[in-house]
């Protein structure tokens, strides 16, 4: 090929529930995006950005655009080669992803509200919803890649980065994607070559025929994965309640959440969770060091300031799964509230909620999954600990857990560790190797050995946090 384009096409299927907001707040706090027709789609801004962060080589630079370097920024570019700066659109044309399978109005409005850390009770005004469009739903995919005389070979290349990150990543789009939003499945994938020294090619493109599939040509190149995942199942041991409310009047007070017709486990909740018991953790291994606790779980659980005036976002680099539940039945249960000095019933004070109870003996969360990108081993520590309270139970999850619901009891778990591979069944019964390791990713917490990578992560942030406590 001498030159003209290349153009990949795709299908994605949502399997996540997708948040991209519209900034619209007429059915919600936040409003998803909607195009001429009333249908959702996925504006190609957040698809091309997101690529550009997964893609690992350094051909993006160039073919996704560079901008030359200004007045204010000639300082801090002084050392950079002089051929980077320069400046160019971007050589990848990439169209909106409209919605092409689905009903598209399967959408549903979620709650969420922020738990204070030291009492454990919801922040007064702390309570907001917002609208997400439920999986079922398919859309297309476009993108077109320019290749000038002399540089297929690195087109070529950069194309099979691209499939790689499709095929073997989930892309995640939208809000929410570190507690499991927004994932898109990669369908019918189809490359083509458009030389435009080929006159029928070239006229192919102009009447925007489709020709050859070539994809068997390009190599997909797995993306080097060094991240810190476990995979669990587990048990729920009595009951399980994530809130959500009948829309109707005459349904039951607090119902469990679902997604489309399956029962699930959010990943805000269980973030939410493991945040709280994370901090419970780390006060007790450092004596209450608040500015040191306070990092640690920024740099982990990411942040977001509630400060227009002052915002700044501190991203995640925990992602856990929304995971669906299994194996359960959904039961009405009345209660009272009674008065403690006459130990009566108070008037008015019935109220009602529809748990799941566990239907068999098989596990009913199912690939649970927890994940830290560019982890350090003090992190990896806090993980396991955290992934221990969840296995023997002490880590309640969910509404109500002053009478009994939320605790699981872990069935078995895989950890991968930089592409090593760990099966637990009982954390009581580790193999020598596993437990020396595990040992010493504790201990790095516990040492707070990776005090000083924490801090260069968090540097760029810190200014605006003091600003806001201020």
């Amino acid at each position: 090929m001498n030159y003209g384009k290349i153009i990949l096409k795709a299908d994605l299927e949502l399997i996540s529930p997708l948040m991209i907001g519209s900034g619209e707040s007429e059915i919600s706090d936040r409003d998803i995006l909607l195009d001429k027709k009333g249908m959702p789609y996925i504006p190609a801004s957040s698809f091309m950005g997101k690529l550009c962060t997964e893609l690992q080589t350094d051909k993006k630079k160039k073919y996704f655009g560079q901008k030359k370097v200004g007045e204010n920024d000639k300082n801090a570019e002084e050392n950079k080669p002089e051929q980077n700066k320069f400046e160019h659109q971007s050589y990848i044309i990439c169209d909106d992803l409209l919605l092409t399978n689905g009903p598209g109005t399967n959408t549903t409005i979620r709650d969420g509200i922020m738990i204070n850390p030291q009492t454990g009770l919801v922040e007064e005004g702390a309570k907001f919803d917002y609208q997400v469009l439920e999986p079922g739903n398919n859309f297309s995919l476009e993108m077109s890649l320019t290749v000038e005389e002399g540089t297929y070979d690195e087109c070529k290349e950069l194309m099979e980065n691209i499939l790689g990150v499709l095929q073997h990543n989930h892309i995640a789009l939208g809000g929410k994607t570190s507690s499991g939003f927004g994932h898109l499945q990669v369908h019918n994938i189809r490359l083509m070559e458009y030389d435009f020294t080929d006159k029928k090619k070239a006229a192919a493109y102009l009447l925007k025929k489709e020709i050859e599939n070539v994809l068997s040509r390009y190599e997909k190149s797995k993306p080097i994965n060094n991240d810190f995942t476990i995979t669990a199942s587990f048990q729920i041991v009595n009951s399980f309640l994530i809130r959500s409310y009948a829309k109707t009047p005459y349904g039951s007070d607090a119902i469990q959440l679902k997604c489309g017709d399956e029962f699930v486990l959010p990943g805000t909740s269980l973030r939410g969770a493991l945040r709280a018991r994370a901090q419970k953790i780390l006060n007790l291994l450092w004596d209450n060091n608040d500015e040191e606790v306070d990092l640690f779980i920024t740099a982990l659980f990411g942040s977001a300031s509630r400060d227009k005036d002052k915002a700044y976002t501190v991203p995640s680099s925990l992602y856990v799964t929304e995971t669906v539940i299994d194996n359960v039945k959904c039961e009405l249960q009345n209660r009272v509230k009674i008065d403690r000095f006459t130990g009566g019933t108070i008037e008015g004070a019935l109220f009602d909620s529809m748990p799941v109870f566990p239907a068999t003996e098989e596990a009913q969360l199912i690939d649970l999954t927890l994940t830290i990108h560019k982890p350090l081993s003090s992190q990896k520590g806090l993980l396991l600990l955290l992934l221990k309270d969840l296995y023997n139970s002490e880590l309640p999850l969910g509404g109500e857990k002053n009478v009994g619901r939320g605790l699981l009891k872990g069935m078995n778990a895989i950890i991968s560790d930089s592409g090593k591979i760990i099966n637990i069944n009982d954390f009581q019964d580790l193999d020598e190797a596993s437990q020396k390791l595990f040992d010493s990713y504790i201990q790095a917490l516990i040492s707070n050995s990776d005090k000083k990578d924490i801090l260069s992560v968090m540097v760029k942030f810190k200014k605006a946090i003091a600003q806001e406590e201020k």
